[in-house]
């Protein structure tokens, strides 16, 4: 052979040899991602079932648990009374705030029990906000996960805190009122009058004394 021929052939050589390292290393780098995703994958299902096992989050949910059952018994008081009258002078003529007092004062037995448990879901909802913070604020004097990394630790504060403060139950609606009208329409129906008004659950509390 030539010196031209073996420098062909050395050449050749030394190609075959660099496509062989650059497809060792493309097969090295995928066995790597694809170990990484593994790890990912992982730690992502170690990370959740940490979460959901741990004291923190058995803690806060217990607590709401316990605040929804007293919050069941309560919802906003809305009720309606209305009167027809027979003119229009009487309409005018009507003690509208002395009616409103008598409605309520009459309707007693069904108000007063519903403002009590608006006041009960209320106070407990004060009780419950501060031990769920509570649990939050004693969260490190609680064993942490052994069995993952640095890496899967911070995601599970992270999501420990994420799924904490979305768990926790919203104050309850507490207010109420009670609407009232009075109105005339004429005979042939062509002309209607009214006089409205409303109390607020304060102010029928006060009519109820309680």
């Amino acid at each position: 052979m030539t010196a031209a021929d073996w420098s062909a052939a050395i050449g050749l050589v030394l190609a075959v040899l660099a496509v062989g390292v650059v497809l060792v290393g493309t097969a090295i780098g995928i066995h790597h991602l694809r170990n990484e995703s593994r790890v990912r994958l992982s730690r992502k299902a170690a990370v959740k079932a940490a979460v959901e096992g741990s004291a923190v989050l058995h803690m806060s949910r217990r607590l709401t648990a316990e605040y929804k059952t007293v919050a069941s018994h309560s919802s906003p008081i809305d009720f309606h009374y209305s009167v027809a009258l027979k003119s229009k002078r009487s309409l005018e003529r009507f003690k509208f705030a002395d009616w409103m007092v008598d409605c309520v004062q009459d309707d007693s037995g069904r108000i007063a029990p519903r403002i009590t448990a608006i006041r009960h879901a209320d106070s407990a909802y004060s009780e419950y906000e501060k031990a769920y913070s509570a649990v939050w604020a004693k969260r490190n004097s609680y064993p942490a996960p052994k069995d993952l990394d640095d890496k899967g630790q911070a995601a599970f504060l992270a999501r420990l805190e994420a799924k904490y403060r979305s768990e926790k139950a919203a104050r309850p609606a507490t207010g109420g009122k009670c609407r009232f009208v009075a109105t005339y329409t004429s005979p042939a129906g062509n002309n209607h009058y009214e006089r409205s008004g409303e109390l607020s659950i304060n102010q029928i509390a006060q009519i109820l004394e309680i």
